[in-house]
């Protein structure tokens, strides 16, 4: 490898191709990372990228890995990345980065249509990484260091691994030490074997390099040991034969957290590959220096900082206002001292009944602390009273169930993380279980469960009573919040008193916009009460563990083949009436949604329709008449030919004995109208051509007499849908709804559709829904179920009023209809990026999957804990729900969170301050929105309007 300059670099990469990501301002960092950090490879074979959370370290990688490729296209690349989510991101954000950032198509990084020139391979174990590189070596391997981690303990979990991996690599199975009835022995003989399975890297690049801090000793993490064994670290040599080596030729680890107390930590990481003594040069003539010097003890502070000079990028991150750079301590006003409500006051507690409650709580837990086991003292994360009140006995039992099943699973599937199973206390580093569970757990719980039969919800606990409290705000604004909790519970109690805030905020809401309806929005809420109190308290939403069942429904999802309905549950009014059965007799919200908007014979069927013909007309208000005209076909014969065309399209995409369903209807006439129009010598023949080909999924149909009963034009041709109304308004059209005239049309249509298509699926499936849901009631006078009109210009009247709602919306702050989809037009093609990267290749009649994969089940207030929600993530992602997300250590690393959240809350002390550092950066860096709102300004505005960090 050679050294390349910032020139060359700028000629195949631009990190800044649209004006969103200019706005951004990281492309200049991002280039200059890049081109040090290849340049150290060239000099020293390895580097390390530290910069701070939201630099954007994958690009730079990315650009590191393109570069590597460019002048080598036969090079192999290895991505070790944390987690499963984080696994998949890269393979995503290497598509986005060779289509959007590499310039060059030539089959060594981009291919001539536009993809990666190298297949990127997914592997979900080990054995499959294994079985995947002897099948095809020549691909980009994404693995996840948790495949490393072994369960071993188990000797039947043990044989089968090693039955697997002689069928697999039967030369290299040392029978002996495989065979080895000690777990240390054979984790360290089945990583050697490994080794024989896996090619020689050119390039290996390890995410979130700091997980692996503890480096190569003989009681570190079954993960490093095994790691360092199947890339080829020198002490397996014993183990294996002449085929064993190093295959690592080039290691890239990246992190913004690289250690917490001693250099010694970034040799540690590099010593698992067998870079522990790599000779590092500065470039100049200065003599190499050893990367193990940074574990000399005798060495001096200032030698390691040049050690770590020759071999680390690191930059902070920042906003430019007024033209000046801000960095995070600059823009960001973190809470310290306790409170919420005033910066920096601590809290009190007012309330009589809380106070009680925390002294009755004190007492308990002065009583477990005159055990002997603890001697009077303890540490704060052995309380679980410190964080919630919310374990009973009941959940405790539900809990335990829950740990048994994982070690179950672990037992059945022994290629599963042993450290990073499902646990009751996430990020607890504690062996011992009482600990992770918390010392006072029992004795609390029975006066947690006395209290919740007697009132009927949780324990008043001040701190997560007022963290509730002050986040109930954002039901008003809109502006997100991130919660980070330590343990489980906590996720589940903190989100049930949000859910009861949101519940207030949507009753009133109904209210106000229903004022003639009150009487019936009581009733119903009272309805959910009860029922409430009788029905099974579950948790909605509950994300605990990554399962291979869980992981392929929602692959099923996303390729939008999913038949699973959602029932909502009874824990919110939300859940029970906009997702769930809802009340006998009432049109729910989910009733609306189900059986009016998605269904296809329903009135409101061709609500979020386009009508094609008529836009290609000019949106005139005789469409027939100027479809006659704009042919040449006789004004008093186009109807019959387009009956005919249309219930030939109708049989073909229906396929009913009787009955016509509206939107089929709808389609069959609007494809009839085009076909007419391609077949033309009109001027649109060519356009037409296109909007048939890239939208209906049609054939050669011969036209067919229709029977009498079948529908006129009118049903298909001139509806006057939202579409066609919100074209009908300018200004309302350019926020929502801009046209992008400088593409050609094939590209100018597609992006129209793309546009359409999110904000349709938006107005049905998120915050926004409420609103039209709203409006729908007022103008059907009644939440009863036989109020629905059947009236043809009820799509038209619907249409207007919520156009009318969004217009009126347009200046007022908070969160509404208009809030969300202004912010998803304004952010479009950042937001495709993020969260549906497959958008801008689909055929456009998969768009309305690709979208409702992600924004279906949408809920105010999300959770995680055990597992990740790839869909929840997406959400929190987008504007609107959820406004909330509480959520354990699992989204610390690795995801994008910044889009619209604005505020972190660390709810309970992290366990190291690089956990902290870690999880403020995944909103820390904002992204192109708040960039854009400060462009402009004369000076930096208030802090606490930005982004707010409370400890």
């Amino acid at each position: 490898m050679k050294s390349v300059s910032r020139e060359f670099v700028g000629e195949l990469i631009n990190f800044a191709p649209t004006d969103e990501a200019k706005k951004r301002g990281f492309a200049e960092a991002q280039l200059d990372g890049t081109v040090a950090l290849y340049n150290m490879l060239s000099q020293n074979n390895v580097a390390y990228l530290a910069d701070e959370v939201g630099v954007g370290k994958t690009y730079i990688a990315l650009g590191v890995m393109g570069l590597v490729r460019y002048f080598n296209p036969r090079a192999r690349i290895i991505v070790i990345a944390p987690r499963e989510n984080i696994q998949r991101k890269w393979v995503k954000e290497l598509r986005n980065f060779v289509r959007l950032n590499w310039q060059l198509r030539g089959n060594r990084v981009k291919s001539l249509q536009g993809e990666p020139a190298w297949d990127p391979v997914i592997c979900n174990s080990l054995l499959d990484f294994a079985h995947e590189a002897l099948l095809h070596s020549d691909r980009d391997f994404f693995l996840r260091s948790t495949s490393f981690s072994l369960a071993l303990k188990n000797p039947e979990a043990r044989e089968k691994l090693r039955r697997d991996l002689k069928n697999l690599v039967p030369w290299a199975a040392n029978e002996d030490s495989l065979s080895s009835r000690t777990p240390e022995v054979f984790r360290d003989a089945f990583g050697a074997a490994i080794n024989a399975a896996i090619p020689e890297a050119d390039l290996v690049i390890v995410d979130e390099g700091h997980n692996l801090k503890h480096g190569f000793k003989q009681r570190a993490a079954t993960r490093n040991r095994i790691l360092g064994m199947a890339f080829g670290h020198p002490d397996g040599q014993e183990l294996a034969g002449d085929w064993y080596g190093q295959r690592a030729k080039k290691l890239l680890i990246l992190s913004a957290t690289p250690f917490e107390e001693d250099y010694g930590a970034l040799q540690r990481q590099f010593e698992i590959f067998g870079f522990g003594d790599a000779k590092l040069s500065d470039g100049k003539a200065s003599a190499r220096v050893s990367l193990r010097g940074l574990r000399d003890p005798d060495l001096s502070e200032d030698a390691k900082r040049e050690i770590v000079g020759r071999l680390m990028v690191r930059r902070v991150s920042g906003l430019t206002v007024a033209g000046k750079f801000h960095t995070k301590n600059m823009y960001r006003r973190e809470w310290r001292m306790g409170g919420y409500s005033i910066h920096d006051e601590p809290m009190r507690i007012d309330d009589p009944k809380q106070r009680l409650v925390v002294a009755l709580m004190q007492k308990k837990v002065a009583e477990i602390l005159r055990d002997e086991r603890f001697n009077n003292s303890f540490q704060i994360g052995m309380l679980s009273s410190f964080e919630s009140f919310l374990e009973s006995i009941g959940r405790s039992k539900r809990l335990a169930q829950r740990a048994a099943d994982a070690a179950a699973t672990s037992r059945a599937n022994p290629e599963e993380d042993d450290e990073e199973q499902t646990r009751i206390f996430d990020g607890d580093q504690s062996d011992s279980a009482s600990e992770r569970k918390g010392i006072d757990t029992d004795a609390i719980a029975a006066v947690a469960d006395s209290y919740r039969e007697l009132f009927g919800r949780s324990l008043p606990h001040p701190k997560l009573d007022t963290t509730a409290e002050s986040l109930a705000d954002a039901f008003e604004t809109g502006e997100k919040a991130l919660v980070f909790v330590r343990r489980v519970r906590t996720v589940d109690e903190l989100g049930a008193k949000l859910d009861r805030l949101y519940d207030q905020n949507l009753r009133q809401r109904m209210e106000d916009a229903l004022p003639e309806l009150a009487s019936e929005v009581a009733t119903i809420f009272d309805r959910y009460e009860r029922d409430r109190k009788g029905g099974d308290d579950t948790i909605l939403e509950s994300h605990d563990v990554d399962s291979d069942e869980a992981e392929a429904i929602e692959q099923l999802e996303e390729r939008g083949v999913s038949e699973e309905e959602d029932e909502g549950s009874m824990e919110t009014f939300f859940s029970w009436f906009f997702r769930g059965k809802g009340p006998a007799r009432v049109l729910s919200g989910a009733g609306f949604q189900r059986n009016r908007l998605s269904g296809q014979s329903s009135v409101y069927a061709t609500l979020f329709e386009e009508d094609y013909v008529a836009w290609l007309l000019g949106r005139t208000d005789d469409v027939l008449g100027s479809l006659a005209e704009e042919t040449g076909i006789a004004p008093d014969a186009i109807g019959g030919m387009l009956r005919e065309s249309a219930f030939g399209q109708f049989r073909e995409l229906s396929q009913r004995a009787v009955g016509y369903p509206r939107r089929v209807v709808f389609e069959a006439y609007q494809i009839a109208g085009l076909i007419l129009l391609a077949d033309s010598t009109s001027p649109l023949a060519e356009q037409a051509s296109i909007v048939l080909h890239e939208r209906f999924r049609t054939s050669t149909v011969a036209a067919v007499s229709p029977p009498p009963g079948f529908p006129s034009p009118e049903v298909g041709l001139g509806v006057k849908t939202f579409f066609v109304g919100l074209a009908a308004r300018p200004s309302l059209r350019t926020r929502l709804w801009p046209d992008e005239p400088d593409l050609d049309f094939r590209q100018r249509f597609r992006r129209r559709e793309q546009r359409r298509e999110l904000l349709s699926a938006m107005s049905r499936l998120g915050a926004a829904y409420v609103d039209l849901y709203l409006i729908a009631i007022g103008q059907l006078g009644s939440f009863a179920l036989g109020s629905e009109s059947d009236s043809d210009d009820v799509v038209a009247s619907l249409a207007a009023a919520y156009l009318d709602l969004l217009e009126e919306q347009t200046d007022a702050p908070g969160l509404h209809a208009f809030s969300e989809l202004d912010n998803a037009a304004n952010n479009f093609d950042l937001l495709v990026g993020l969260n549906f990267p497959d958008v801008p290749t689909a055929p456009l009649h998969e768009l309305t999957s690709l979208y409702g994969a992600t924004l279906q089940r949408q809920v105010p207030v999300g959770r995680m804990s055990g597992g990740v929600s790839k869909r929840l993530v997406r959400q929190f992602r987008m504007p609107g729900y959820p406004i909330v997300l509480a959520t354990t250590d699992v989204l610390q690393e690795g995801e994008d969170l910044h889009t619209f959240c604005r505020r972190v809350i660390h709810y309970g002390i992290t366990w190291t301050p690089s956990a902290m550092e870690q999880r403020t950066g995944r909103i820390d860096r904002i992204g192109g929105l708040a960039q854009r709102e400060l462009d402009g300004l004369a000076e930096m505005p208030d802090p606490s309007q930005w982004i707010q960090v409370f400890y």
